[in-house]
């Protein structure tokens, strides 16, 4: 193969790669396929469950989930008595992790007896 047969193959097969799926919202930027999450400018370590729990509300923001449906997605049970609790205390480590912004408005809202949303 020639040079030019070369790069014309190069550049067929880079314009075949699928591109990088990002979500972004407000402050936050996830690249899901390599398990990054930026908040503004820095780089963010989350845990397994918060992770998972960003991503599931990020990608689904504005839909309302119980802590029931939360709790069976992303700890893969059924709920029990320690639901609420468990899903509560997952919420508020995500929070402080993710709400930067001096303002009392949370990017996870609580709409209270229904369950919890990422706002739009």
């Amino acid at each position: 193969m020639s040079g030019i047969q070369l790069k014309m193959e190069n550049e067929r097969t880079m314009q075949r790669k699928p591109p990088i799926k990002l979500l972004i919202h407000d402050n936050i930027l996830m690249a899901p396929k390599h398990r990054l999450i930026y908040v503004g400018d820095s780089e963010i370590t989350l845990t397994k469950t918060d992770y998972d729990l960003l991503y599931f509300l990020l990608k689904n923001r504005g839909r309302v989930y119980s802590s029931e449906q939360l709790y069976n997605h992303i700890w893969k049970a059924e709920a029990n008595d320690t639901t609420e609790k468990v899903v509560k205390s997952a919420i508020w480590r995500l929070r402080k992790k993710i709400d930067i912004d001096d303002n009392d408005v949370s990017l996870i809202e609580n709409l209270w007896g229904v369950g919890f949303k990422f706002r739009i």
